[in-house]
């Protein structure tokens, strides 16, 4: 643990927000981005804000990205780029569905 952090209880909030098994969060710059789409500050009890997205996703701090892997009703997958400063969504890809034998 570092020097000067302390060990405290969950809020109600985050409990709500990050439950369940194989949640998947990342930290970056004091705040906690949930596959729920949730932004929380940790240090608040708070939450921040909410993506328009669900799903798995990654972090790319040199650049401030956070990438998050859906999918539509179609099968395809929808990969949704995301401003950690601004909580915008600056992009988006299609990766269509493969069907067939290997």
């Amino acid at each position: 643990m570092k020097p000067g952090c302390q060990l405290r209880e969950i809020s109600a909030v985050e409990r709500w927000l990050i439950s369940g098994s194989g949640v998947d969060i990342k930290f970056h710059k004091g705040l906690i981005y949930a596959a729920s789409g949730a932004i929380l500050d940790p240090s608040e009890n708070s939450l921040v804000g909410a993506l328009a997205a669900k799903g798995p996703l990654a972090l790319r701090s040199d650049d401030n990205r956070i990438f998050f892997a859906t999918t539509d009703s179609g099968g395809d997958i929808i990969l949704k780029m995301f401003d950690t400063n601004t909580f915008t969504q600056t992009g988006r890809a299609v990766v269509e569905s493969i069907s067939g034998e290997a």
